[in-house]
Protein backbone atom coordinates (compact mmCIF):
# COMPACT_ATOMS: atom_id res chain seq x y z
CA UNK A 1 0.00 0.00 0.00
CA UNK A 2 1.42 3.37 -1.00
CA UNK A 3 1.91 5.96 1.70
CA UNK A 4 -0.46 8.91 1.39
CA UNK A 5 -0.36 12.35 2.93
CA UNK A 6 -3.46 12.01 5.07
CA UNK A 7 -3.89 14.37 7.98
CA UNK A 8 -3.87 12.61 11.36
CA UNK A 9 -3.93 15.25 14.08
CA UNK A 10 -6.35 15.04 17.02
CA UNK A 11 -7.17 17.07 20.13
CA UNK A 12 -9.02 15.51 23.05
CA UNK A 13 -9.98 16.74 26.52
CA UNK A 14 -10.95 14.27 29.18
CA UNK A 15 -10.34 12.88 32.64
CA UNK A 16 -7.58 10.40 33.53
CA UNK A 17 -9.32 7.12 34.39
CA UNK A 18 -6.56 5.26 36.27
CA UNK A 19 -3.11 5.80 37.72
CA UNK A 20 -0.68 6.62 34.87
CA UNK A 21 2.17 4.20 34.17
CA UNK A 22 5.65 5.61 33.50
CA UNK A 23 8.33 3.73 31.53
CA UNK A 24 11.61 5.71 31.58
CA UNK A 25 13.42 2.83 29.87
CA UNK A 26 11.08 3.00 26.84
CA UNK A 27 11.78 6.56 25.70
CA UNK A 28 10.35 8.15 28.86
CA UNK A 29 6.88 6.92 27.91
CA UNK A 30 3.82 7.84 30.01
CA UNK A 31 0.71 5.68 29.46
CA UNK A 32 -2.78 6.47 30.71
CA UNK A 33 -6.40 6.44 29.59
CA UNK A 34 -8.88 9.27 29.44
CA UNK A 35 -12.67 9.37 29.46
CA UNK A 36 -14.00 11.78 26.83
CA UNK A 37 -17.64 12.85 26.77
CA UNK A 38 -18.65 11.65 23.32
CA UNK A 39 -22.45 11.74 23.53
CA UNK A 40 -24.63 14.01 21.46
CA UNK A 41 -25.76 17.04 23.48
CA UNK A 42 -29.39 15.90 23.34
CA UNK A 43 -28.58 12.48 24.83
CA UNK A 44 -29.33 12.17 28.52
CA UNK A 45 -26.96 9.22 29.04
CA UNK A 46 -23.40 9.63 30.30
CA UNK A 47 -21.55 7.20 28.08
CA UNK A 48 -17.95 8.41 27.67
CA UNK A 49 -15.46 7.21 25.09
CA UNK A 50 -12.30 5.72 26.62
CA UNK A 51 -9.02 6.42 24.85
CA UNK A 52 -5.51 5.19 25.66
CA UNK A 53 -2.85 7.90 25.50
CA UNK A 54 0.93 7.47 25.21
CA UNK A 55 3.15 10.52 25.76
CA UNK A 56 6.79 10.25 24.73
CA UNK A 57 9.76 12.14 26.20
CA UNK A 58 8.12 13.12 29.47
CA UNK A 59 10.21 13.76 32.60
CA UNK A 60 9.83 11.91 35.88
CA UNK A 61 8.48 15.06 37.58
CA UNK A 62 5.89 15.59 34.83
CA UNK A 63 4.82 11.95 35.07
CA UNK A 64 4.32 12.23 38.84
CA UNK A 65 2.21 15.40 38.44
CA UNK A 66 -0.51 13.52 36.53
CA UNK A 67 -2.96 11.67 38.76
CA UNK A 68 -6.22 9.77 38.38
CA UNK A 69 -9.12 12.18 37.92
CA UNK A 70 -6.97 14.96 36.45
CA UNK A 71 -8.57 16.77 33.52
CA UNK A 72 -6.17 16.94 30.57
CA UNK A 73 -5.91 18.21 27.01
CA UNK A 74 -3.83 16.11 24.62
CA UNK A 75 -2.83 16.77 21.03
CA UNK A 76 -1.39 13.93 18.97
CA UNK A 77 -2.15 11.43 16.26
CA UNK A 78 -3.99 8.14 16.30
CA UNK A 79 -1.94 4.98 15.90
CA UNK A 80 -3.25 1.47 15.48
CA UNK A 81 -1.99 -2.07 15.71
CA UNK A 82 -3.77 -4.98 14.03
CA UNK A 83 -3.07 -8.61 14.81
CA UNK A 84 -4.56 -12.06 14.28
CA UNK A 85 -4.02 -15.23 16.30
CA UNK A 86 -4.55 -18.44 14.39
CA UNK A 87 -8.00 -18.62 12.82
CA UNK A 88 -9.42 -15.84 15.01
CA UNK A 89 -10.89 -12.67 13.60
CA UNK A 90 -8.42 -9.77 13.28
CA UNK A 91 -8.14 -7.53 16.35
CA UNK A 92 -7.36 -3.81 16.25
CA UNK A 93 -6.06 -1.58 19.01
CA UNK A 94 -6.07 2.22 18.65
CA UNK A 95 -4.37 4.77 20.91
CA UNK A 96 -3.42 8.44 20.78
CA UNK A 97 0.34 8.98 20.46
CA UNK A 98 1.64 12.32 21.76
CA UNK A 99 5.23 12.77 20.49
CA UNK A 100 6.03 15.89 22.53
CA UNK A 101 5.26 16.45 26.25
CA UNK A 102 4.37 20.07 25.41
CA UNK A 103 1.24 18.66 23.74
CA UNK A 104 -0.05 17.44 27.12
CA UNK A 105 -1.80 20.14 29.16
CA UNK A 106 -2.96 19.54 32.72
CA UNK A 107 -6.28 21.32 33.26
CA UNK A 108 -8.45 21.04 36.38
CA UNK A 109 -6.98 19.04 39.25
CA UNK A 110 -9.15 16.30 40.69
CA UNK A 111 -11.18 17.09 43.79
CA UNK A 112 -9.97 13.87 45.42
CA UNK A 113 -6.41 12.78 44.78
CA UNK A 114 -5.84 9.07 45.20
CA UNK A 115 -2.94 6.71 44.77
CA UNK A 116 -5.23 3.69 44.64
CA UNK A 117 -7.23 2.79 41.49
CA UNK A 118 -11.00 3.06 41.69
CA UNK A 119 -12.75 -0.30 41.77
CA UNK A 120 -15.26 0.27 38.95
CA UNK A 121 -12.97 2.18 36.55
CA UNK A 122 -12.62 0.41 33.21
CA UNK A 123 -9.14 0.15 31.75
CA UNK A 124 -8.08 -0.49 28.18
CA UNK A 125 -5.89 -3.41 27.12
CA UNK A 126 -2.21 -3.11 27.96
CA UNK A 127 0.11 -2.28 25.08
CA UNK A 128 3.34 -0.53 25.93
CA UNK A 129 5.04 -0.07 22.57
CA UNK A 130 4.48 3.30 20.90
Amino acid sequence: MAKSNNLNHCLFEGFVTHLPEYYPEKGKLLCFSIAVNADHVSDKVDNPMYLDVKVSGISDAQAKALVQGHEVRVIGHLQSKTWKRGDEKSQRYIHLYVPDPMMLTLLAKPKRITTEPLVDTPSAPELVSA
